[in-house]
Order: C-alpha cells, then structure tokens, then sequence
C-alpha cells in the first residue's frame, strides 16, 4: 500500500513538473520569435457552453456560458502571406464576458499590430508572446504540494501499522 502511495505522489509529481517544464520552455523558445507587422483582419468575443463535472448528486454536467477573443490577423514574410488566430501560448477563455472584451479592445478590427513569428515556422505566430510567470510556478507548486500530501499519507499508512496493537486481556 505505502510502495502504491509513493508511486502516486511520483507520478503526479511528474506530470505537474512536466507541464511546468512545457510552460517554462514555450515561454523562452517565444522569446526567439521575430516582431512582424501584422493587420487586425477580425475581432470579436466569441460566447460558447461549456460543460463542468460533477454538482450535487444525480446530477452529470453542469454548464457554463463562457467567452473567449477570437482574433484573425494577417501577416507577411518574404511575399508570402500568412493567417492565424493564435494571441498567445494559452487560450484564455472565461465566464466574465469583460476579460474576453478588454482583449479584443486591444485588437480592434483593421488596426496595425505587431506579431510575433517563429524563424523556423513562419506559419507559427502569435500577437503575445511568452507565458505568464505565475503560470510554471503554480504547477511546480503544484507538483510539490501533490508530492508532500502522497508522502505524508504514506507516512502516516506506515506509522499506523507500525503501531503496536491494543490488547485488551479478560482478567
């Protein structure tokens, strides 16, 4: 039972020290892609359901009106013209139709913006480059906190069945 527990807590470890690993590295390998002028070919709040699990028993789906920008924008290298509806590394979607507005306020329609592009992959490109800071740290926190609470659990599976039993004697 205690091998089953570290195992766990490794496991998830992993898996949240992975994903920090992944947002830490997208965020530098962000840093390496070239500012191009870029033109603002649609911008709008897109509203969409979406289904969460779980709620009071009986009870499968629950679901949310969420909203997200949704931002087109063209771009050119070396005479070759290019499209995308990337804003960043992560989609931000929301249940406050305001996030998704002030973002589209940023990008309005036919402006001039600049975007960024990967040198190697010119079709890669995105309007904010780089990851929240906050975004690696709170899965590596996360990673740590999963591995501490698998860790204790089994500590605690240990001492427990290392504890001498209570004899109870007829006298």
């Amino acid at each position: 039972m205690v091998r089953l527990m570290h195992l766990a807590g490794a496991i998830g470890f992993l898996v949240f020290a992975g994903i920090s690993y992944w947002a830490w590295r997208k965020s530098e390998l962000q840093k390496s892609y070239i500012p191009v002028e870029a033109e603002i070919l649609a911008s709008r709040v897109e509203q969409f359901r979406s289904a969460t699990s779980g709620g009071a028993a009986g009870r499968s789906s629950v679901f949310r009106t969420m909203y997200r920008p949704r931002i087109r924008y063209a771009y050119e290298i070396g005479g070759v013209r290019y499209e995308s509806e990337a804003i960043g590394a992560f989609s931000r979607s929301s249940s406050d139709p305001a996030a998704a507005e002030n973002r589209v306020a940023r990008y309005p329609e036919g402006s001039r913006v600049t975007a960024y592009v990967n040198p190697a992959r010119h079709e890669d490109a995105v309007l904010e480059r780089g990851v929240p800071a906050w975004i690696p740290a709170a899965f590596a926190a996360g990673g740590i906190l999963w591995l501490t609470t698998w860790e204790l659990a089994a500590w605690a599976v240990r001492r427990k069945s290392r504890a001498a039993p209570l004899s109870h004697s007829a006298a």
